[in-house]
């Protein structure tokens, strides 16, 4: 039997449900960190809402929640701080569900997990599986008050190499997560060719 739900239903939820309900609709996806360096150390901001913008030239969008008080990301990357995005795995999940809380601006999450970061120019954080430096391009403000931002892609730095076609293989390795709270890992069960008509 199909369930069905409509605004109406959805109206009388209560406000976490609601969150929970539609934050995990969508199914598992690739979470990062979102580094940006301040005066005050690293800021950590966990992103899964991550989209692969081109290759030529390498750049990727990020969604990013409405501003506010309790977070810093969006006034650090409009402010020029250095950024940096980096994939984990998986073992490292209940550390970057911390990097979640709301820590006040004086506070690095980063120190708050015992992580290791290499600033800039080479920001690096040891415990991740990849590396990227970014350089924010633009923000495209939608209706809701959140913003994607589009970063060019400036290094990477990974552990390992990809395939030989170009393919990076870190299945059951790197941190996925679905919703806000559940947190897995990816496996690929089969590889199909070009499709063509």
């Amino acid at each position: 039997m199909r369930t069905v739900h409509r605004p109406e239903h959805w109206a009388a939820w209560d406000d976490r449900y609601r969150a929970t309900y539609f934050n995990s609709l969508y199914g598992g996806r690739l979470v990062a960190m979102l580094c940006t360096e301040t005066e005050h150390g690293v800021n950590v901001c966990p992103v899964s809402q991550i989209v692969h913008v081109g290759a030529s030239p390498a750049s990727v969008g990020i969604l990013l929640r409405p501003a506010s008080d309790r977070h810093q990301t969006r006034a650090n990357i409009e402010a020029g701080a250095p950024l940096s995005l980096h994939w984990l795995p998986s073992k490292e999940a209940q550390n970057a569900h911390q990097c979640s809380a709301a820590y006040p601006p004086t506070a690095s999450e980063v120190d708050a997990v015992g992580w290791t970061f290499h600033p800039a120019p080479s920001s690096r954080l040891e415990e991740a599986l990849i590396s990227a430096h970014l350089t924010w391009k633009e923000t495209h403000h939608l209706f809701n008050g959140t913003s994607l931002y589009v970063f060019h892609i400036t290094e990477i730095q990974t552990q390992g190499q990809p395939e030989v076609d170009g393919f990076w293989d870190f299945q059951g390795q790197l941190l996925h997560s679905q919703g806000l709270d559940r947190y897995g890992e990816f496996e690929a069960r089969t590889q199909q060719p070009y499709a063509r008509p």
